[in-house]
């Protein structure tokens, strides 16, 4: 029929109904196309209320599909037609049909993130059907779930759960208690409830949602897909993450016949499987599912929006986790221009935007930004806007400078960590936690690199904001002493040091008791002051205190206690005390052997320091064993040819010609000097006067022959060459 008369008014009127049938039952592509030849037609036929209904339903169908721009503009060109069909009468702007567009152009405004001027509108609206249609009217219901969705996008989800609740009760008494309506809200009703955690509630709605949407609609039905996300958000939130991620397939595949596959609804939902999938330690799967999310995001939504630079996030959280640092970099400084650009863009038309957004955030994009906060003091509202996105700025920029630390980069990271520092210091309300917290993370990069008066000053910093908002008794406070204390010990300013570890080991005991592993630790730092200062005894019973808090802690075959013993050990062979610091050894050892998460390289110096003391002692049997056992352990850890093996090959070997055993010390011997001819090649001194050691060796042993084929080996330049050195 149309194509026998394009310009049929009853044509248009079937396009008009098309354009309707699609829209409820999709895809909405379809619904578009057959409002706009339905338009064609009625513009040159029929009435301009008719080709207001039109443009209305037009820029329905257009939100829904998320092109904002051209359904503004089709309901405001409804509105202005209805506006002036309906000038003769009073009350031409309270008009149902005017009352409805307002509703729909207030609608564009919250999908925008324009909340105020969508609240405007939706309470303008609510007002006057409830005046004109009553309380009861699913009218007024509708009115009333939009005001709720403002309130829920503002934060305000105890007000917006009551709002929605007036409008769940309103519908189900109107159309009853299996109306997709009634879904319809109470797919909104289980948003809030999951944003206030009140997961059971959330549960009851989500899975109510479903049940209705199942037993009413298609299930190929957008408002099924709706229902079916709602319950996989909250499997997602239980762990559930395999049934989440079934439920995201469904709704991705229901959206995408719907709506498209560049859809903001489905950029949402892959956010959504990235979340379930990161979460599931499937880093790989969730970087996928970001990207693709990210891609719509950036065609959809305009360069600051919060969206955005939360994908942006996402996606380099899960680049860092599968070592893609350079992809995470790019992610997360993508995310701080475009955080910068959300705070410095006007909130007003007529507002002038004063800094440019591009590059790296520095100082002139921070410049810009307090010179907001300062116009904008009185401005509560928008104080905590600001806030809120400084927050998320400094949590990016962290994420940065954790990048910059893996990446070795630690000068960088230190600039980083500054201008998070900044951030924190200028944000309208200063939260004093994060600051110490952010100053105490530069102290201790500083002291890691050795620049002990740049530690200092930031953990100064620290220390003085602690003792601001908390007073000097707390245990925040005691640890940050405990750092400083650590930086005094490093500089070699050991009186300062051990009156702040004394200070800071008071607190703790007083907030943790003695018991604690904490004041065990800080306990423990002092004793290693007292070996440093040469203060033996008051080590001994430090480290012996150390030794019984950690053995009532933890029980006697912990690690913790076997690395007390082994200080104990140290310390006892500082003391000339041999035959003490062989029992502790050995006891640590024996811990040691017993854990199976004990790390292979400190049970090898376990059994060095257990070997060397046998050796001291005389004891060259068991001082060989140990060499023995502790080479096997450093060839497990180290590979074969590591500095270690060499170390421990020499000490085997001197501990075989103590009791004279010269041919069995020639074979740690001969193993050493083939690692060192792979390390320094053959005329190497090193190598020579290994060659010459082995020669000594089968001299020692009888065996002149072959002393006389291993130094036929020296080329007489090597051997004076050696002999110089």
């Amino acid at each position: 029929k149309i194509g026998a008369d394009a310009n049929d008014p009853q044509a248009a009127t079937m396009l008009h109904n098309l354009g309707l049938c699609y829209f409820r039952v999709g895809p909405y592509s379809r619904a578009k196309t057959s409002l706009k030849q339905a338009l064609k037609i009625k513009r040159a036929q029929q009435s301009d209320l008719d080709i207001a209904s039109t443009y209305h339903l037009l820029g329905i169908v257009l939100t829904a599909m998320g092109q904002f721009d051209s359904a503004m503009k089709c309901l405001v060109t409804a509105l202005r037609i209805r506006q002036k069909e309906l000038s003769e009468s009073a009350a031409s702007t309270h008009h149902l049909s005017v009352l409805n567009t307002r509703l729909a152009i207030g609608e564009v405004h919250r999908h925008r993130g324009k909340l105020d001027e969508a609240m405007e509108l939706f309470r303008l609206v609510c007002e006057d059907r409830i005046r004109r249609l009553g309380f009861g009217h699913e009218a007024s219901a509708e009115a009333l779930q939009c005001i709720g969705l403002v309130l829920r996008e503002e934060g305000e989800f105890e007000e917006a759960i009551a709002m929605m609740g007036k409008s769940l009760s309103v519908r189900k008494s109107r159309l009853g208690e299996e109306s997709p309506l009634v879904a319809e809200t109470q797919i909104h009703l289980s948003s809030c409830y999951f944003k206030l955690r009140k997961v059971d509630e959330a549960t009851v709605a989500s899975n109510e949602a479903l049940r209705i949407t199942a037993k009413v609609l298609d299930p190929d039905h957008i408002l099924h897909s709706n229902s079916l996300k709602s319950v996989a958000d909250l499997q997602q939130a239980k762990g559930n993450f395999g049934e989440a991620l079934q439920g995201y397939d469904e709704v991705l595949r229901i959206k995408e016949r719907w709506l498209g596959d560049s859809h903001l609804e489905c950029a949402d939902t892959y956010n959504n499987v990235g979340n379930a999938k990161f979460k599931q330690g499937d880093f790989q799967g969730a970087e996928e599912a970001f990207t693709k999310a990210l891609k719509i995001k950036r065609a959809c939504l305009e360069n600051g929006h919060a969206s955005l630079f939360t994908t942006l996030n996402n996606l380099g959280h899960a680049k860092y986790k599968v070592r893609d640092l350079d992809g995470a970099l790019d992610m997360y400084e993508q995310s701080v221009q475009c955080q910068v650009h959300h705070i410095c863009s006007p909130r007003d038309e007529g507002e002038k935007e004063e800094v440019e957004h591009e590059g790296e955030f520095d100082f002139q994009h921070l410049q810009g930004i307090i010179k907001k906060i300062e116009a904008l003091r009185d401005d509560r509202d928008e104080m905590e806007r600001i806030q809120m996105a400084l927050s998320n700025v400094a949590s990016t920029l962290r994420n940065i400078g954790l990048v910059k630390q893996d990446q070795s980069n630690i000068v960088e990271a230190l600039e980083v960590y500054d201008s998070i520092l900044t951030v924190r210091k200028s944000m309208p309300f200063v939260d004093h936690t994060a600051v110490a917290l952010t100053a105490e993370t530069i102290g201790m990069l500083h002291f890691k690199r050795g620049n002990h008066g740049d530690a200092l000053a930031a953990f100064e910093e620290a220390l003085n904001v602690k003792q601001m908002k908390q007073g000097t008794q707390t245990l925040d406070y005691a640890r940050t002493l405990n750092n400083v204390a650590n930086v005094h010990f490093s500089a070699g300013t050991l009186d300062r040091a051990m009156k702040l570890y004394q200070e800071a080991l008071a607190i703790k005991k007083e907030q943790l008791g003695e018991a604690h592993d904490e004041v065990a630790n800080t306990q423990n730092n002092v004793a290693h002051l007292f070996f440093t200062l040469g203060r033996s005894k008051e080590c001994l019973e430090a480290y012996k205190e150390v030794l019984r808090m950690r053995r009532n802690k933890f029980g006697p075959d912990h690690l913790a206690v076997a690395t007390s013993l082994s200080n104990i050990g140290d310390l006892h062979v500082k003391m000339d005390n041999p035959r003490a610091a062989v029992e502790a050894f050995r006891e640590s050892l024996r811990i040691r052997k017993l854990q199976e998460d004990s790390n292979p390289a400190d049970v090898s110096r376990a059994l060095d320091s257990l070997a060397s003391t046998c050796g001291n002692l005389g004891e060259w049997d068991q001082a060989c064993d140990a060499y023995k056992e502790t080479l096997v352990l450093k060839k497990r850890a180290y590979g074969g040819q590591h500095e270690e093996i060499i170390k421990t090959l020499d000490l085997l070997a001197m501990t075989l010609i103590e009791q004279s055993r010269f041919m069995e010390a020639a074979q740690p011997v001969k193993e050493a000097l083939e690692l060192r001819r792979k390390r320094f090649g053959n005329e190497h001194p090193e190598v020579v006067s290994q060659i010459n050691a082995l020669a000594f060796l089968y001299n020692k042993a009888g065996d002149e022959a072959k002393a006389k084929l291993v130094l036929s080996e020296i080329t007489p330049q090597a051997q004076a060459d050696t002999d110089t050195s």
